[in-house]
């Protein structure tokens, strides 16, 4: 996705409005139909406590919010939540939030930013990089959980904190800037030696 992203956005004759146009109108209209489908479905055959939990996650799956919503929830690999079948939609919520995060960047590079140069948006994008790729293996890190339920006993379940890592997009941007920076590396690797440092360091 940050490949693909890298090359709409570079395309300086496509609005964020045009951007995210595209991008909901090759995803939602069968999405939606589906999960429908599938809520309409498990409501017939589910128990009464459990439709009240199809229903909610329908909701939220229906909103882009899901990765959040089972995040706080419980464990990703819970039997209970094994068996929701909006589980895996938590995964397009972290894609259409990054498509909204790349909106707001084209809005700030064709108007705020538009005179900031390549060069300073590729140490931006490294620097963000490394902090959510530091971030991801923190709240991921057994030492940082240590700590915390040492001094608190306010999360409802050891695996709250490397569950946030999973879920969050902010934790998982590192993994669409690979794709940044590869788009870059490619596009300019006549141009721009720092990219093909950054590329082949990846790569490795």
């Amino acid at each position: 996705s940050g490949f693909l992203i890298s090359a709409i956005i570079s395309n300086k004759r496509i609005t964020a409005a045009d951007f995210l146009w595209r991008r909901f109108r090759r995803i939602i209209p069968a999405y939606l139909v589906t999960i429908v489908v599938i809520y309409l479905f498990f409501s017939f055959i589910s128990s009464p406590n459990h439709v009240d939990k199809i229903h909610t996650s329908f909701t939220s799956s229906a909103l882009f919010y899901s990765n959040y919503f089972f995040w706080n929830s419980e464990s990703y690999f819970s039997d209970r939540l094994y068996e929701n079948p909006f589980l895996h939609t938590w995964s397009l919520g972290v894609e259409i939030q990054f498509y909204l995060l790349s909106a707001f960047v084209m809005l700030a590079l064709n108007s705020v930013f538009s005179k900031v140069s390549e060069k300073l948006t590729a140490y931006v994008t490294v620097t963000v990089f490394f902090i959510s790729l530091l971030a991801a293996a923190t709240l991921a890190s057994d030492w940082l959980v240590t700590v915390i339920y040492s001094n608190s006993n306010a999360f409802a379940y050891p695996d709250f904190l490397k569950s946030a890592s999973f879920y969050f997009m902010p934790s998982r941007l590192y993994q669409f800037l690979m794709g940044v920076m590869a788009y870059k590396y490619l596009s300019n690797y006549c141009q721009s030696g720092f990219y093909f440092i950054i590329g082949f360091l990846i790569v490795v």
